[in-house]
């Protein structure tokens, strides 16, 4: 199909066939995978009765804002979760977990990392060391922080968990 747009030489022609051959199968594989959450999505929008007037714009306060409760209720079904909160307004996961920690945590609570330090900018976040220092961090906010350090494999060491917890 390609030579119907550009004059390639026969030799490219040839390359980029083999290519597409030793590629097949992976190809088939995403087609796959995308067709999958296409029907999954479309069976959501079916479900949770997404109608024309939900595409309309907002007044952007939420007041009243079925739009907003739709794409939410059609987030939940895909991901299978029992609730979504889906805002343009949280720009990063570091952002909306640090909403989240803010929301959650109060003075004197402990937030414990059960499987060792968390990713570098969420230290700025907690308050780790120098990170964040003077920025309002969950530390100076009167919240602590303890982690149990990873050790092998991708789960918890929970012997060493268990003297973290102070329940």
């Amino acid at each position: 199909m390609i030579e119907q747009f550009y004059d390639l030489k026969p030799q490219v022609l040839e390359l980029d066939r083999k290519t597409l051959e030793l590629c097949r199968d992976q190809f088939a594989h995403l087609e796959e995978i995308r067709d999958y959450n296409q029907l999954k999505m479309l069976r959501a929008f079916t479900d949770c009765g997404v109608e024309a007037r939900h595409f309309l714009g907002s007044t952007g306060y939420g007041v009243w804002d079925d739009s907003r409760n739709k794409l939410e209720e059609v987030f939940s079904r895909c991901m299978g979760a029992e609730d979504a909160l889906v805002r343009p307004q949280f720009m990063s996961g570091t952002h909306t977990l640090t909403v989240a920690l803010f929301g959650l945590l109060r003075a004197g609570d402990t937030l414990l990392a059960a499987t060792g330090r968390p990713y570098d900018t969420l230290e700025g976040v907690i308050g780790i060391g120098e990170a964040g220092k003077g920025c309002g961090t969950l530390q100076e906010y009167g919240i602590h922080y303890d982690e149990v350090p990873r050790y092998r494999g991708a789960y918890p060491a929970q012997p060493r968990l268990y003297p973290a917890q102070r329940l």
